[in-house]
């Protein structure tokens, strides 16, 4: 399969492009879709037959100002996709859009979300990722931040100790979304873990994992955790 992708150097992106290489598809790479006017004869000549969507230019940024600029991008996107006779496109949206506040982060989602919906001719498939962590992941997230301040001798400041999340890791993230290159029925696909953890269990068990010795991961929290401080 020929699959162009946006967001193929990111924190998600990597493992995606790792797991597609793997099983030999054709990848183009997306160069910045700030500048698509200048490279989208080449997106069209490579004639797609789908697009994975991950790009998001400057998070943890969600002003009104960026969140509208990505969506620009992404609707140009959409357009040079169907001028590319592309039949389906995997984009990845977020579980804030299940919360009830809004903010410019969640509205740009729901935007492009509508347009994809109802302008794209072919499969559209809106990947909405919940709360991803792993390797790589940005050194202000939770896990990260935990993390470092334990390194450091420091007690992590914790604002929620009792909020509780639907934690899933990244390679698991990257699996789902490859999969979903096999589904030809368009609509939402929630990618997560399916279990609640709270913030102050997170902590435990990255406090228990660096205490303890001879340690064998058997859930998926406390294996991800394992593998973020393998790394570090």
């Amino acid at each position: 399969m020929k699959i162009f992708i946006t967001g193929g150097t990111g924190f998600i992106g990597k493992p995606v492009v790792e797991l597609l290489k793997r099983d030999n598809h054709i990848l183009m790479l997306s160069r910045n879709l700030k500048d698509i006017g200048e490279w989208e004869h080449e997106l069209i000549e490579f004639v797609p037959d789908a697009c994975i969507h991950m790009a998001w230019e400057g998070l943890p940024d969600y002003s009104e100002y960026q969140s509208r600029k990505n969506l620009e991008y992404g609707i140009n996107l959409y357009k040079v996709l169907r001028k590319a006779n592309c039949n389906k496109i995997i984009t990845t949206g977020s579980c804030w859009e299940c919360s009830s506040s809004n903010n410019p982060f969640v509205e740009a989602k729901g935007i492009l979300y509508d347009y994809g919906h109802f302008m794209f001719p072919g499969i559209f498939i809106w990947a909405r990722l919940f709360y991803v962590f792993g390797p790589n992941q940005r050194k202000d997230s939770l896990i990260p931040t935990i993390l470092n301040a334990l390194n450091n001798n420091e007690v992590p400041e914790i604002k929620s100790p009792n909020s509780a999340h639907d934690f899933i890791y990244v390679d698991d993230v990257a699996k789902a979304i490859v999969d979903l290159l096999k589904t030809d029925k368009s609509g939402i696909y929630n990618i997560g873990s399916g279990h609640l953890t709270k913030v102050k269990e997170i902590l435990a068990d990255i406090y228990g994992i660096k205490m303890a010795t001879g340690w064998e991961p058997s859930i998926s929290v406390k294996e991800g955790i394992r593998k973020i401080i393998d790394e570090t």
